[in-house]
Parts: C-alpha cells; sequence; structure tokens
C-alpha cells in the first residue's frame, strides 16, 4: 500500500501481510513479480521492521523501498475502503497458484459480514471479520480483496460522433476498484476422514475488514514514522 506524504514528498510504501504468516520468522524475503517476465520474479529483497500495529488483529506491515528497476501494483491508501463489502457483493482477491507457483486473480460472494467469534489461525487473534464464498485454501494467508464501485456519469465528451448534439450529454459508466480486505485464514474439512484428497467441500475465507489496514497505516506511529522520513527527504534535496 502506497500512502501520500502528508508534507507533499511524494510517497512511502508498506508490504501488508497477515501476521501469523511472519510470527516467530526471521530472515524474511519477499519476491516482487517481473511483468516482462511472464511472472517470473525479481530475485529477493530482505524485508525487515516489521511489526504488529493493532493488538489483537492478525495484520503485520514493514516498510518497503522499491529496488532498482523494479516495479510493483501498490494500492494507495485512498483507495483502501472504510466501510465494509455489501452482503451477497462479489470480491476479487490474488493468491499463489501453487503448481504454477505464479499469482492468479479470482472471484468470491460476501456471504457474512462484521462476525464476531470467528477462530483464527493460530488462535492469539481476536477480530470481526468478514466470510466469503469463494475457492479458499492454505497459502491466501495475506492476499489482497477489492471489491469493484460503478457510478452513473453524465459525459459530453469523448461519445461516439454518430450521437446527435441534441441527445447530449449521455449517460456512462464509472468503475472503481476499492481494497475490501486481506485472508487470514479459511475454513476447511481437511482432516475430516471422508474428506481425503478433497482441499476443501467447506470453501469459506476469513477476511480481514479493510478498515483495519486503513486503521494501521494511520496510528500516531506510522505518522510519526512519515513524519520523520519526510525530514530526511528534505534534507537530502537540492535547494536552489
Amino acid at each position: 500500500v502506497r500512502v501520500p506524504s502528508e508534507a507533499g514528498h511524494g510517497s512511502y510504501s508498506y508490504l501488508i501481510t497477515a501476521h501469523h504468516v511472519i510470527r516467530n520468522q526471521v530472515g524474511i524475503e519477499v519476491e516482487v513479480p517481473n511483468p516482462s517476465a511472464n511472472g517470473a520474479p525479481y530475485p529477493p529483497v530482505p524485508v525487515g521492521d516489521w511489526r504488529q500495529p493493532l493488538k489483537g488483529v492478525d495484520l503485520a506491515i514493514a516498510p518497503y523501498v522499491e529496488g532498482d528497476h523494479r516495479s510493483h501494483h501498490a494500492t494507495w491508501s485512498e483507495a483502501i475502503w472504510p466501510g465494509h463489502p455489501d452482503l451477497g457483493g462479489r470480491i476479487y482477491y490474488i493468491g499463489m497458484f501453487e503448481p504454477l507457483n505464479r499469482p492468479i486473480a479470482r472471484s468470491g460472494t460476501v456471504a457474512a459480514i462484521e462476525q464476531e467469534g470467528i477462530p483464527h489461525s493460530g488462535g492469539a487473534y481476536d477480530f470481526p471479520a468478514h466470510l466469503v464464498d469463494c475457492r479458499s485454501y492454505r497459502g491466501f494467508s495475506g492476499s489482497p480483496c477489492s471489491m469493484e464501485l460503478v457510478f452513473a456519469r453524465l459525459d459530453g465528451k469523448e461519445v461516439p460522433y454518430w450521437i446527435p448534439p441534441e441527445d447530449l450529454p449521455v449517460a456512462g459508466m464509472n468503475h472503481y476498484t476499492l481494497l475490501c480486505g486481506m485472508f487470514t485464514s479459511h475454513y476447511t474439512d481437511e482432516d475430516s476422514p471422508e474428506a481425503e484428497g478433497v482441499v476443501s467441500r467447506y470453501g469459506v475465507g476469513v477476511m480481514l475488514p479493510s478498515r483495519f489496514i486503513l486503521e494501521a497505516l494511520m496510528t500516531d506511529d506510522a505518522r510519526n514514522e512519515r513524519q520523520q522520513w519526510d525530514t530526511e527527504r528534505a534534507k537530502a534535496a537540492p535547494h536552489p
């Protein structure tokens, strides 16, 4: 997620994942897919300074500095949905397709929102979560989830030339993609004897609401950190 500088010094990026993914891990490295290499990743990049900004929430963030000649898709903090998705609405998520070891996009349906008392991975977390009817299984923890918002608009420009002037403006549609959450775990029946060879018949993912991600990025500690970075950038900038 990319957060704009409040002082106008560009922006700063953070990596975000489920806390249980990096808990008790050392020497964490991140591989960013190379869009010019058919999904093959760039060489691994060490990423440190991971923290759990919200107590009891399965969420971890770390500052991320892009390496030379790298490119990655970042969601701007303004594109994080502060509420919850619509019940029955469609969401899209990205995760690793293990047989090919490549990230792919999938979709699911919001089955329940703001559910209390959900058992979470590791057992050390307690937060309300959304449930998503989808093909969710082990390895999708940390997968970003997004939803599409569509709004009608009136447009008098860039319309087909054959529309008579007296019919202008005409209606069009604007499409916006917003981050609405992150998968942290899933319901599974893999341990059931009759489910041998089946990934999961339940197909329900547990999604961390995006408002927690926004809250984590806007804590006092995170904002003070960015102010310090702003000061360092200002000192390093050439003066006229």
